[in-house]
């Protein structure tokens, strides 16, 4: 049975219109990669609502995605692929982060997973995912506002060279998923299809 890690932050937790309210294993997109493999593949939810890439944050704590990824990887061990799909949160207002910024996070979470990699001499895959950029939309909160946005879109070029860089595989979330919910920021139920769809045609490219 192959092993599947799937780290990132509340559309892998599967956030349903609050906080408080997810998305049904058998709707969330992890979920229905596992039904979709018929068992042959373990699908490992590691999705935590408001993770950024290597954040601190005294509001969240508990989010940088960074400092949790090391325990993780050895919790988990052995693995045939680590997806990893963060960086919206990283968008956020009072993070004042560049998208420049936000790569130079992702290529330090990039480094720490591939020295893992070495150092327990695995040679599993990892996938970096851009996740999907923002909508337009009415933010309600003080967390994102219209240079979320901007910042978010510019998300997949930079990772996608960043992929090249660390010799590791990319898909686009923004190539994949079309449908949203109210907030412009979240897969609907649809959305979580969508991607499963998508996630699952290129492991099985990959591996």
């Amino acid at each position: 049975m192959k092993q599947i890690l799937c780290y990132g932050d509340s559309n892998t937790w599967g956030y349903q219109g609050s906080v408080l309210n997810r998305f049904s294993p058998d709707v969330r997109w992890t979920g229905r990669l596992a039904k979709m493999t018929e068992g042959k593949w373990k699908v490992i939810e590691e999705g935590l609502c408001g993770r950024t890439i290597a954040m601190e944050d005294d509001i969240q704590p508990y989010r940088n995605g960074l400092r949790l990824i090391e325990p993780c990887l050895m919790s988990h061990h052995p693995l045939d692929c680590i997806l990893i799909m963060l960086g919206t949160n990283d968008t956020k207002c009072r993070y004042h982060l560049s998208p420049g910024e936000i790569g130079l996070s992702m290529e330090q979470m990039l480094k720490k997973v591939q020295s893992f990699l070495r150092w327990y001499k695995s040679e599993s895959k990892v996938l970096l995912i851009s996740p999907a950029s923002l909508r337009e939309t009415e933010f309600d909160d003080c967390e994102l506002d219209r240079t979320s946005i901007e910042k978010s879109g510019m998300l997949s070029e930079i990772f996608s060279e960043i992929a090249l860089r660390y010799h590791v595989e990319f898909m686009d979330a923004d190539q994949c998923v079309s449908s949203f919910q109210n907030d412009g920021c979240h897969f609907s139920e649809d959305g979580h299809r969508q991607f499963a769809e998508a996630v699952l045609k290129k492991l099985t490219e990959i591996l």
